[in-house]
């Protein structure tokens, strides 16, 4: 018998692995990656499902929080961009297995990603097979996009959602939820339905696996989908006529959809699935169609917008711009246009054209406006045309559409889109011209409503609703009235100058306490000593320094009584005195610490990880680890930095859709733009031995940068990517990045050399230059300039960048880390013993309510800054450990029946003062998050309120009338007291400031009152706080 090639290959692919893949298993098993071998083992070209045994080691992967699930993905996701249709297929069937089975964080960092899974064109042209399963690829491909998309839109993945009267996720939403989580579910319905598939194309063991994926995950949405829709028309006679209506439009979907639920599960019955498992759609239907949709269906003259709105994608951000109007009369103000009542409207009190104007701190993406008006409600007055402009500021505004409309009545659309390249519209302003109305009037009183609407979410950056008058408002400065601080006067004594005499002056010894002597001299008029200064700052840490004169010799000696900087102390000042700055939830952290704070150069900082770009601590641990609480205050300072230095300047030097200016050493090396999984990118080969200079590209430029970044693909164990750089004009010194483990970070003649971790993944590395130097304890280096890249091995590189202040870069980094490091107690834990003293102990792993509050503060941020779902979950999280007692592994002590959350939880409690300010501060920060799918911040709103009561009861044990202390050891433990140092008193001044500016009465008034006495001790306004007085404080 003879059988085609064709045939024999298929056969042996059926049989077993293929020699490719075994291949791709040694070779990571030789670079030492598991997480490779097990994803190369998963995918491998054999013609059956994946093994349960592989899945199973991928799954236990994403539970270990030492592995990083990003790799993971990472892996599986280069696995797509294979041209063979089984390896693409089961690579898929991996990636939606561990999205159904494996820990969240692993659906959280598939639902970050927006444009991973680009397979819309994947064709296999190499068999007839091939050509049968590339369309099933495709469209299996959109449901797991689908899947992670509606994981991104809810936070919530609905297939795991709870379900039940009592506890189910759909069941227990509000009207507002359900109206938005609904149509999320329903598009990843439709998604899932699209894989049609008839039973006689389930003939292998890889789409059959798929294909059971997929029907448990439809007998999981629809069980969750009927549950929404039975909560959604249980409120349905609460709704107001637009929430009615979209109601009535959900629920006509789920009516169509049923259908195409039931086609599906006719396919799953025909293959051989269990009938048990198919439910009967005919016994869960609901037809209950309420008697008064079908009014509120007619009168709906806005229904396209509704439909718009119902996608759940809106955010309203018309709070960040700036609003203005050309004219308006008292008391019909910009507050009547934007607080959207009926009843209240904007009245214009000047000529045409009557403006909106809207102004945003940064380019916002803008792709539609919609502007609603009626013609019926109000003839005179409704627009009759109108312009819509855009531009950087007033001077350039250029008109985008001009609208004309005959008697309107509903919604009219204008598409912000660029005439040049078709894309949406970035701008700084909108501005909105009404040229004329209907009997084109002075005073203008329109009746109509307007959004503008973004890219990708819907954008709601104003909603005008009912009649208005368009008017104008001057904005009001209001401020918090605070007393002023100011410094009491001391009585000062002016010594008579000992070399005003001519004699020399008189040396003497003098004896300190008894216990050791010093140089003293003695002034030969008043017979005073003068002991040296440099005494008296051991002794009382104080400071001082000779003015700056012109003169050659200074006549002035600044005294301080404290040892900071100068310019600290007059900040925290004026802050109180002036009283103006109000701590915010999404602005700069602690203002005047965290702006000037630099994470990298602690002396508990060993380096920053080139592998996670997080600091790796040597705190209670000298071979290294990673502290929680310095990961989030590395992010808190860059997210500072990054808000309060925005003239900072990049320069981007290697892209990857160009290879000009690479030199080769030699005609075997390569360098050419190909297409990665990003968009296109630079492949490079060269050879690593020593003699080869190795592929170079100048980043010489007219200015030193001290910073750059790159995105790298390490293809083997064997490549290196240096950065050289000119310390002198003769002396060089270069900068290496090299796979291999992460704790390798060492210096040898004038070489650096960073370990980046495993092979086979993109890196994103970012490094200051000034900060690596002073890690690695070279002295006295000033980078002249950054030279050249030079690179040797195999590998792709893109976005090589050089600059200053890559700060959001850093920011994104740490809060990451933090939720790919989060474990299933929502804690961050720490990982090193902790020692008080030889009976109080902390020993691994424990918790730090510091660490919890400053990881929030950093997660909740993240979450404003880009509007990111896997933020605001981890942040969330992070709250549960704020109700567990020290002793049952958690941090929550109490002391004389005040609840204090422990920086160090200890037994008997140490209670830190800043570590608990800074654990109220995350607690603050989380309560203003938003409660669309969760009710936790009100829970961080009652946890701050306790803790914020017991504050200002445990204050007084803090002071000692000249500082303040750290904690309470001398009371609880018996321990000699802890006294603040100056740096932690600064501290506590600014967190102390902070707490004052979002509380209120008695609470405000008590904290006030401490910190005004505690600013005093800064300035030497010292007071005996007695024991008593501080009993009836």
């Amino acid at each position: 018998m003879i059988i085609s090639f064709k045939q024999q290959a298929f056969e042996r692919m059926m049989s077993g692995q293929s020699v490719m893949d075994r291949m791709q298993a040694a070779r990571h098993s030789v670079l030492g990656s598991q997480i490779g071998k097990k994803v190369c083992k998963a995918t491998t070209e054999e013609v059956i499902g994946p093994k349960r045994k592989h899945l199973d080691d991928l799954l236990s992967y994403t539970f270990n929080h030492n592995i990083s699930v990003n790799d993971i993905l990472d892996l599986l996701v280069q696995r797509t961009h294979n041209t063979n249709w089984v390896v693409v297929f089961k690579s898929l069937i991996t990636i939606h297995h561990l999205m159904c089975y494996g820990n969240e964080r692993f659906t959280q960092n598939m639902a970050s990603r927006t444009s991973q899974l680009n397979l819309s064109n994947f064709l296999d042209r190499k068999d007839s097979l091939g050509y049968d399963m590339s369309p099933f690829i495709r469209k299996y491909a959109k449901y797991i996009s689908a899947k992670a998309g509606s994981y991104r839109s809810t936070g919530f993945d609905f297939c795991r959602a709870k379900r039940g009267k009592e506890e189910g996720k759909l069941r227990n939403m509000n009207a507002v939820d359900i109206l938005m989580a609904l149509p999320v579910l329903s598009d990843q319905l439709d998604s899932l339905l699209g894989f049609q598939s008839r039973a006689s194309e389930l003939k292998n063991g890889v789409i059959n696996a798929a294909y059971m994926l997929l029907f448990k995950d439809c007998i999981r949405l629809f069980a969750c989908y009927n549950e929404g829709i039975i909560n959604l028309l249980e409120k349905y006679f609460d709704m107001n006529k637009k929430q009615c209506t979209e109601a009535l439009g959900i629920y006509k979907k789920f009516l169509s959809q049923m259908e195409a639920v039931g086609e599906f599960l006719k396919v799953a019955e025909e293959v051989g699935i269990d009938n048990g498992e198919i439910p009967d759609l005919t016994s869960n239907m609901h037809h209950f169609i309420p008697s008064n949709t079908e009014a509120n269906e007619g009168e709906m003259s806005d229904r396209e917008a509704n439909d718009l709105i119902s996608l759940g994608y809106i955010r309203e951000i018309g709070s960040q711009a700036v609003w203005s109007l050309s004219s308006c009369k008292p008391g019909f103000g910009i507050e009547n246009l934007r607080d959207g009542r009926l009843e209240t409207y904007w009245q214009s009190d000047g000529p045409q054209p009557h403006l909106i104007n809207i102004q945003f701190l940064r380019k916002t993406e803008v792709c539609k406006v919609l502007v609603f008006a009626d013609f019926k409600q109000d003839e005179s007055y409704t627009p009759q045309k109108l312009s819509v402009r855009c531009g950087n500021n007033f001077n350039d505004l250029q008109e985008i559409e001009l609208v004309k409309m005959k008697e309107p009545t509903g919604w009219i659309t204008v598409n912000m889109t660029s005439k040049e390249s078709g894309r949406p519209i970035k701008t700084f302003m909108v501005q909105i011209a009404i040229l004329s109305n209907h009997q084109n009037d002075i005073a203008m009183r329109h009746s109509f409503r307007a959004w503008l609407f973004g890219l990708l979410f819907i954008f709601s950056i104003f909603y005008l609703v009912g009649y208005f008058w368009l008017d104008q408002q001057s904005s009001k400065d209001v401020r918090v009235a605070c007393p002023s601080v100011e410094p009491r006067p001391q009585p000062a004594r002016v010594a008579a100058n000992p070399l005003s005499d001519s004699k020399v002056p008189n040396f003497i010894q003098c004896n300190i306490n008894n216990a050791f002597t010093v140089g003293c001299y003695k002034d030969q008029i008043e017979q005073y000593p003068y002991i040296p200064f440099s005494l008296l700052i051991k002794l009382y840490e104080i400071s001082g320094s000779f003015a700056k004169s012109s003169n050659s010799i200074n006549k002035q000696f600044n005294w301080y009584h404290h040892s900071l900087s100068p310019e600290s102390v007059q900040f925290i000042i004026n802050l109180i005195k002036n009283n103006t700055e109000k701590y915010s939830h999404k602005g700069v952290f602690l203002k005047g610490l965290f702006d000037t704070y630099n994470v990298e150069k602690r002396a508990k900082v060993k380096y920053i990880s080139a592998q996670t770009g997080v600091p790796i601590s040597v705190q209670w641990k000298k071979s290294g680890h990673y502290y929680p609480i310095q990961v989030a205050q590395f992010g808190i300072t860059h997210f500072c930095k990054y808000n309060s230095h925005r003239n900072l300047k990049q320069k981007l030097l290697i892209s990857g859709d160009s290879i000009k200016g690479w030199h080769l050493p030699s005609p075997t090396s390569i360098v050419k733009s190909v297409t990665g999984p990003y968009g296109d990118v630079i492949a490079f080969s060269t050879q690593v031995e020593a003699k080869d200079s190795g592929l170079l590209f100048n980043l010489y430029s007219n200015r030193s940068w001290p910073e750059f970044c790159m995105t790298v693909f390490f293809e083997d164990q064997h490549t290196d990517v240096a950065v050289k750089l000119r310390l002198s004009p003769h002396d060089m010194f270069f900068i290496h990045f090299k796979p291999g483990v992460e704790s390798d970070f060492r210096v040898t003649d004038h070489h650096m050399y960073f370990g980046v971790g495993e092979p086979g993944i993109w890196r994103t590395i970012c490094r200051n230059v000034h900060a690596d130097f002073f890690r690695a304890n070279i002295p006295n280096t000033k980078v002249h300039r950054l030279l050249q890249l030079v690179i040797k091995g195999k590998g792709q590189i893109d976005n090589v960048t050089v600059g200053e202040g890559f700060h959001l870069h850093y920011f994104k980094v740490a809060a990451d880390w933090l939720v790919n490091h989060q474990d299933f107690n929502g804690g961050f834990s720490i990982n090193v013993q902790r020692s008080f003293s030889s009976s109080v102990v902390i020993k691994p792993p424990w918790y730090s309510a510091m660490a919890q509050g400053q990881s929030i503060s950093l997660l909740s941020r993240a979450y404003w800054q880009t509007n990111d779902i896997r933020y605001y979950n981890a942040a969330q999280r992070a709250l549960g450990l704020f109700d567990v007692l020290s002793h049952d592994n958690g941090f929550k002590a109490f002391f004389h029946e005040n609840v204090w959350f422990e920086e160090y939880p200890t037994e008997p409690p140490s209670l830190v003062l800043n570590g608990f300010m800074f654990a109220l501060l995350g607690l603050y920060d989380a309560s203003k998050l938003p409660s669309n799918f969760s009710s936790k911040p009100a829970k961080a709103e009652q946890l701050f309120n306790k803790g914020v009561t017991s504050l200002v009861k445990m204050l007084p044990y803090y002071d000692t009338g000249f500082r303040s202390l750290y904690d309470l050891r001398h009371i609880t433990m018996l321990h000699p007291p802890r006294i603040a140092s100056w740096s932690y008193h600064l501290t506590h001044l600014h967190q102390l400031f902070a707490l004052s500016t979002v509380t209120s009465g008695e609470i405000k008034e008590k904290i006030t009152v401490i910190l005004k006495r505690w600013l005093g001790y800064t300035y030497g306004d010292t007071m005996q706080w007695t024991a008593a007085s501080a009993m009836n404080f």
